[in-house]
């Protein structure tokens, strides 16, 4: 625990690093996570302005249209990468119902198959 001194009464604050994660490989004959790794990577690489000179005259109304197209490119790069990012929780999600089921995913699992052998398939 950290206390403060006469001189220093303040408590000393202690920052940790966030960690990173490692990052994500698809695996063999995934598709679907290869594509959404790829499509990050472009994106992550794209210019989406251009530099314009600071002595360069432009008029007002070509200044705006320039701030839209770049506020709008700049909000469809980030909705890309939302959706690959919810691609893959999505994906993850499945998976790990599929390999290690916890209670509830068993439950809904049985439900389906009474169901089906009951003839309510709808």
């Amino acid at each position: 625990r950290a206390s403060g001194t006469a001189s220093e009464p303040w408590k000393p604050l202690v920052f940790k690093m966030p960690k990173t994660k490692k990052p994500r490989v698809a695996a063999p004959g995934d598709e679907m996570q290869q594509y959404t790794l790829d499509m990050r990577e472009r994106l992550k690489g794209l210019k989406l302005t251009e530099e314009k000179d600071a002595g360069q005259e432009r008029a007002v109304s070509e200044t705006k249209v320039d701030d839209l197209i770049a506020k709008e490119a700049d909000d469809a790069k980030i909705n890309s990468l939302y959706t690959m990012w919810f691609i893959d929780k999505t994906r993850d999600k499945v998976k790990q119902d599929t390999e290690h089921p916890d209670f509830g995913v068993m439950r809904e699992r049985y439900n389906e198959r009474m169901r089906r052998l009951d003839g309510d398939y709808f």
